[in-house]
C-alpha cells in the first residue's frame, strides 16, 4: 500500500517501538520487502535485517533472547551508523523490544542518538484481549507448562511482576509505555489551536487556553468571526428568504477544517480530530468540519468514558490538568448562543448505555426496552446510528480499544436507503 510521507518533515528518524504482539514483525516484514522501493518516496529502512533486534536490545541494556546472539554495543552502533548514513532522507528503525526500555533516561538517551528533535515515535496498539492468547502461546514454545485458563488467571488476578515473565505488565500496559516516550519526546511537538467563534464562551475560550498551559503545548488562536461574516454575505442571495439552521451552524465547523488543515499543509503537522465514540456513533458531527484530520484518537471512546479518562488523569497528575469546569458545564457544540447536545440528543448517561448495547453488543430494541430503556428513544438512537454510516466512512482512522469498534468490525451498507427502509433489530 502506498502512502503519503509528506506529513513528516524531511529527515524525520521514524522510531517504531512496538510494543510485543502488536503486529511488528508484519510491520518490519513490510518494510524490509520495501527496502529498494521507499527510497522513491524520500525514506530509507537503513537496517540490513529485517528486525534489528540485538541493536534494539543494547541500547535497552536488555539480554539475548533464549538461544540468540548476545547483544553488544557494536550491534547498536551499527545501527546509529546506518541511520546516520541517511543524512537529510526519512529513515525508519523499527523493533517491539525499544519498548522495553526501562527509564526515562534509557529513552532519552536513544532519542538523543538517533537524531534527538528529528525523532518521531510511532506505537502500534492491540487490545489485551488479543495479546494474551498470543503471549501465551509464546511462552508454551518457550518452555511454559502451564493452561491458557490458569495461565490467565495467573496473571490478570495475581500481582504484576510475577512469574511466568517479570517484563509482561511493563510492555503491555501500553498507556504508562506512550506517557513513558512521549514525556522524554517532549510537548514541544504538539500545538492546540482555538478557533472562537461569536458563538464561544468566555468559559470554553479560557479553558482550552488553560489546558494548552497545564500541558506546556504551544498555542494558536483564530478568530473565525470575520470569516463566518464573509461566508454569510456570500451566501445571502442563495439563502434569501429561508430559516436560519444546520446550513450556518455547520459552516462554523467547516471553516475550522479548513484553517486546522491549512496549518496542517504548511507546517507538515497531523490534525488529532475532536469527535468521540458517542458523537459519531449518531452522526452528531461535521464532515469536513470537525471530522477534518488525520487521526481521530477518541473515535472508539464513549463520551462518558472520555469524562472518566479526564478524572483518572487529573488524579494521576494530582491537580487540575484538565479544569474541572469542562467537566461540569452541560455539553455543547457551541452552534448557536446557549445551544446544548441535550437539544438533539438523549442525555449522555442514556446514549451512552443504548450506543454499548447496540454497536458492541448487537443487542436489538427489545433487549434494551427490558432493561427500562423509553423505546422511542431507544428507536430514534438506533435509527441515527445507522443513517450516520455514511460520515464514518469519510471519518480519519483511529485507536480501536472496545471489543468492537466502527470500520472492520461493523460496517452497514449505505446505499438503497438501508439505514431508513430495513426493520430495526428487535
Amino acid at each position: 500500500m502506498e502512502t503519503d510521507c509528506t506529513r513528516l518533515p524531511a529527515g524525520t528518524r521514524l522510531l517504531h517501538i512496538g510494543p510485543h504482539k502488536t503486529g511488528t514483525t508484519s510491520i518490519q516484514g513490510a518494510l524490509f520487502a520495501a527496502k529498494d522501493q521507499l527510497p522513491a518516496y524520500g525514506v530509507e529502512f537503513p537496517a540490513h535485517t529485517r528486525h534489528p533486534m540485538e541493536a534494539a536490545l543494547a541500547a535497552c541494556a536488555r539480554p539475548a533472547m533464549m538461544g540468540d546472539t548476545v547483544p553488544t554495543d557494536r550491534h547498536w552502533t551499527k545501527l546509529l551508523e546506518q541511520v546516520g548514513a541517511t543524512g537529510k532522507r526519512t529513515s525508519v528503525v523499527s523493533s517491539e523490544f525499544f519498548a522495553d526500555a526501562e527509564d526515562d533516561a534509557t529513552i532519552a538517551r536513544i532519542v538523543e542518538l538517533l537524531g534527538g528533535d528529528r525523532v518521531h515515535i510511532l506505537v502500534t496498539l492491540r487490545p489485551l484481549a488479543k495479546i494474551m492468547p498470543s503471549q501465551w502461546q509464546q511462552y508454551v514454545q518457550n518452555g511454559l507448562r502451564m493452561g491458557y485458563e490458569d495461565w490467565l488467571t495467573h496473571m490478570l488476578r495475581k500481582a504484576p511482576y510475577e512469574q511466568p515473565n517479570p517484563s509482561f505488565w511493563r510492555r503491555h500496559r501500553h498507556d504508562r509505555l506512550i506517557e513513558r516516550w512521549a514525556r522524554v519526546v517532549g510537548p514541544e511537538r504538539v500545538t492546540v489551536v482555538v478557533m472562537p467563534s461569536p458563538n464561544s464562551t468566555e468559559e470554553t475560550q479560557a479553558d482550552a487556553r488553560t489546558i494548552a498551559g497545564n500541558l506546556g503545548v504551544d498555542l494558536i488562536e483564530i478568530s473565525i468571526a470575520e470569516a463566518m461574516k464573509a461566508y454569510d454575505h456570500a451566501l445571502e442571495p442563495a439563502f434569501d428568504d429561508t430559516e436560519t439552521g444546520l446550513a450556518e451552524e455547520n459552516i462554523q465547523a467547516r471553516i475550522r477544517g479548513n484553517l486546522i488543515m491549512a496549518l496542517s499543509n504548511k507546517f507538515n503537522w497531523l490534525v488529532l480530530t475532536t469527535g468521540n465514540k458517542s458523537e459519531l456513533s449518531v452522526g452528531y458531527a461535521t464532515l469536513y468540519g470537525d471530522m477534518a484530520g488525520g487521526f481521530a484518537v477518541i473515535k472508539d471512546v464513549f463520551k462518558l468514558l472520555v469524562y472518566r479518562l479526564v478524572r483518572w488523569r487529573n488524579e494521576k497528575e494530582g491537580r487540575e490538568l484538565i479544569p474541572a469546569s469542562v467537566l461540569e458545564r452541560p455539553p455543547s457544540a457551541e452552534l448557536r448562543p446557549d445551544q446544548l447536545d441535550e437539544d438533539s440528543l438523549p442525555p449522555y448517561e442514556v446514549l451512552d448505555r443504548i450506543l454499548e448495547a447496540y454497536v458492541e453488543r448487537d443487542e436489538g430494541v427489545e433487549a434494551l426496552v427490558a432493561e427500562g430503556l423509553p423505546e422511542e428513544t431507544v428507536m430514534e438512537v438506533v435509527r441515527l446510528v445507522d443513517r450516520a454510516e455514511y460520515k464514518r466512512r469519510q471519518a480519519p482512522p483511529g485507536i480501536r480499544v472496545s471489543n468492537k469498534a466502527f470500520g472492520r468490525d461493523r460496517r452497514l451498507p449505505i446505499t438503497n436507503r438501508f439505514g431508513s427502509m430495513r426493520v430495526l433489530p428487535r
